[in-house]
């Protein structure tokens, strides 16, 4: 998969070094609402490349435990800031 990101991109879009030139604001479109719905409520719900989303600060209504796992360690710093009482962690989702 990244090679062929790489022949498409002239940079690899799937690295922490891309991502923390390039943070993408937060964003909550109809993908991340239907999700919600359809999660309903629970325990625990998990965001790989979270991002600086305001998804998991929005599923908190309906979770115990959100996590979010980003690359980026300036997109995480900048999700701490932002949403303080989601839980963030540094991890590659296809590690």
């Amino acid at each position: 998969m990244e090679a062929i990101m790489r022949r498409i991109n002239k940079e690899n879009i799937n690295s922490e070094k891309y991502w923390d030139e390039h943070i993408a604001e937060p964003d909550f479109g109809l993908r991340q609402k239907k999700c919600l719905e359809l999660a309903g409520k629970g325990k625990s719900i998990i965001e790989l490349g979270c991002g600086v989303s305001p998804f998991l600060d929005r599923a908190r209504d309906n979770f115990k435990h959100c996590v979010g796992i980003d690359f980026s360690s300036e997109t995480l710093k900048k999700a701490r800031l932002k949403y303080p009482k989601v839980n963030y962690f540094k991890g590659d989702a296809l590690k």
